[in-house]
């Protein structure tokens, strides 16, 4: 009998994908584990990679892809109890992720858990500096009662780079497939005002950061605002409350003197490209369709890959 199924969204996943799957084959979990892949389109090795690891492999064509859609679909054809959702390029950092991130779910009132989150070797300092801001060595749990005094460091209720949830929760809350990014805190919200509760479990750590451009990291930004708008309560960053972040989190960054001057002002650059995206993508209901389609990172893959 499947304890857990692990499903993976995949396109053009290359050499990470590899590396990810040799590190969930190689969990030390009493149970056994299945992987679901669900390709969006792949044009290089994939799908050849994939199926060296399952034979539980969905292709989809990129005209029907959302975040929501990939993953329920995934979570439609598993059999495992829990369902796990991870990102192509993330390598769980030992052989106990798996175990460590379904521990909360033991207790009966956490419907979700996820995990740490380091920077691999590499990594941008800046994406550092955001990893350990919102991915600290501390385990915690979110409520709905806690997010109206959340700030900008707690922005993150839930992760689908790799988390977890109960197939029963699943099955009565799914994800919404037209929103169009972040699909992980839209659940998460409605998880929490249902009172339900979320931990953050960071004796569960993976490896993963995104290296965006500075303009690429403001238009996926401008989608995560853009998200925020289906429910006003995960709203965070309002301008004042966005100057105030950007003040603060900068002179901060100023003072660090463990790394060098130009670090610290890309950093900086960095942080405002994508304070300033969060906060306009916040406006996006209001805008031209086509404006708000060229600035989006998400619409913008999606035409340049279907004309």
């Amino acid at each position: 009998m499947i304890d857990v199924s692990v499903i993976i969204p995949t396109k053009n996943g290359g050499a990470n994908l590899t590396a990810c799957l040799e590190a969930v084959c190689n969990q030390k979990y009493i149970g056994e584990i299945e992987i679901i892949i669900v390709d969006s389109g792949s044009i290089d090795d994939t799908l050849s990679i994939a199926k060296h690891y399952t034979d539980r492999i969905i292709e989809i064509n990129p005209k029907e892809f959302s975040h929501g859609y990939s993953r329920n679909l995934g979570a439609s054809m598993a059999q495992g109890e829990y369902l796990v959702f991870c990102n192509q390029d993330v390598i769980p950092a030992n052989a106990h992720w798996l175990s460590n991130l379904l521990e909360p779910l033991k207790e009966e009132s956490i419907a979700a858990s996820y995990s740490r989150q380091i920077p691999p070797p590499g990594t941008q300092y800046f994406e550092k500096i955001f990893l350990e801001r919102h991915y600290t060595s501390t385990n915690a749990i979110h409520t709905y009662e806690g997010l109206k005094k959340r700030g900008p460091q707690e922005v993150v209720l839930f992760s689908t780079v790799s988390g977890a949830l109960r197939r029963s929760i699943w099955e009565n809350f799914q994800f919404d497939e037209k929103i169009i990014m972040s699909e992980d805190q839209e659940i998460a919200f409605r998880l929490l005002k249902s009172k339900w509760r979320i931990a953050y479990w960071a004796d569960s750590v993976v490896y993963h950061s995104n290296q965006y451009s500075f303009l690429s990291a403001f238009r996926r930004y401008f989608d995560s605002g853009w998200s925020m708008t289906y429910h006003p309560e995960l709203k965070i960053l309002s301008p004042s409350k966005g100057v105030y972040y950007l003040k603060s989190s900068c002179i901060s960054l100023l003072l660090d003197e463990s790394n060098s001057l130009v670090e610290r002002l890309s950093s900086m650059i960095y942080l405002c490209a994508k304070v300033f995206g969060f906060v306009l993508g916040q406006t996006a209901p209001f805008m031209p369709i086509g404006i708000r389609d060229r600035i989006s990172h998400t619409r913008s893959l999606l035409r340049d890959f279907t004309h």
